[in-house]
């Protein structure tokens, strides 16, 4: 997935905001709520995976676009 500067700019003031930092905890604590033992079935499990992969994703959006940015200013530098 690639990601444009306008994109990176947008997600940079979202980190900014105090929300943004209340969500994350939220995420992580969801994360921690996942379990495979709650799962009685398969279609449970399945579910569980998925959420489990939305909350992965939320919880290592930040980390994703701050990295983007550094490898596109490293690019600008050569």
């Amino acid at each position: 997935m690639s990601i444009s500067q306008q994109d990176i700019e947008d997600a940079l003031d979202v980190f900014m905001m105090p929300g943004w930092k209340r969500l994350i905890e939220e995420v992580e604590e969801q994360m921690e709520l996942v379990t495979i033992d709650s799962c009685s079935t398969i279609e449970d499990l399945h579910f569980s995976k998925g959420r489990l992969a939305v909350l992965r994703m939320f919880s290592g959006y930040e980390d994703y676009v701050r990295s983007s940015a550094e490898a596109d200013d490293e690019y600008d530098l050569q």
